[in-house]
């Protein structure tokens, strides 16, 4: 017997900072492009911009540390406030949490961050991933893999190139965690695969810029 799916759309909120709002969109629009493909017929996704106040409970989170990275306080303070929310969040039922890390990247030699910053932020992801059973998007070792002149960004993942490779990580990541609920394995399967063989992300890339294809 076919189990019942939830209805389309799927909803993923996400709490970002205003330059990551590109990255959450490329994102959804890949993960459902994929499913589409796999499944021959439209797929809708509803992206739902949101506070820690107001973060729907029953959907799945997306998160992201940039705007940590500029913030001007000790890791330990910053441990403190992630860790404040994410307990306001606990639940045997919760869905899942993806949480972005960050390139280990500065292309501006006056910006006001450092490396050791950054690398402070993608090891607490670590931790955090590991004490609330969190998703790890791992942005740093992809963007690593391609190269900063490539991409044409830094940690802030600015620019069309940068939200898309980007975006392409977090919807990979998305269908690898599994959307039973919302879709048979075989259509999962073949949205999977078809993600991570990366026509698509080429030929993306290929309209922007045609050496950028990753």
């Amino acid at each position: 017997m076919t189990p019942p799916y939830m209805t389309p759309p799927y909803r993923l909120a996400a709490i970002c900072h205003e330059n990551d709002k590109p990255v959450a969109l490329a994102a959804a629009q890949q993960l459902a492009d994929a499913v589409s493909k796999a499944m021959a017929a439209p797929w809708a996704i509803s992206l739902n911009r949101c506070t820690w106040d107001d973060c729907p409970p029953d959907q799945p989170l997306l998160l992201f540390l940039r705007a940590d990275a500029d913030i001007d306080e000790p890791i330990a303070a910053t441990d403190a406030r992630w860790r404040q929310r994410l307990d306001a969040r606990r639940s045997e039922a919760r869905p899942p949490i993806f949480l972005v890390n960050l390139y280990r990247c500065i292309a501006d030699p006056d910006a006001n961050v450092s490396i050791a910053r950054i690398r402070a932020l993608d090891l607490l992801a670590i931790d955090l991933s590991r004490d609330y059973d969190l998703e790890v998007v791992d942005i740093d070792r992809r963007f690593a893999l391609i190269g900063a002149k490539l991409i044409g960004s830094d940690y802030r993942c600015d620019g069309e190139r940068a939200a898309q490779i980007a975006g392409h990580s977090i919807a990979t990541a998305i269908l690898a965690c599994g959307l039973d609920a919302h879709l048979p394995a075989d259509v999962q399967q073949r949205a999977l695969a078809g993600l991570q063989e990366g026509g698509d992300l080429r030929t993306r890339l290929a309209a922007l810029q045609p050496e950028a294809a990753a």
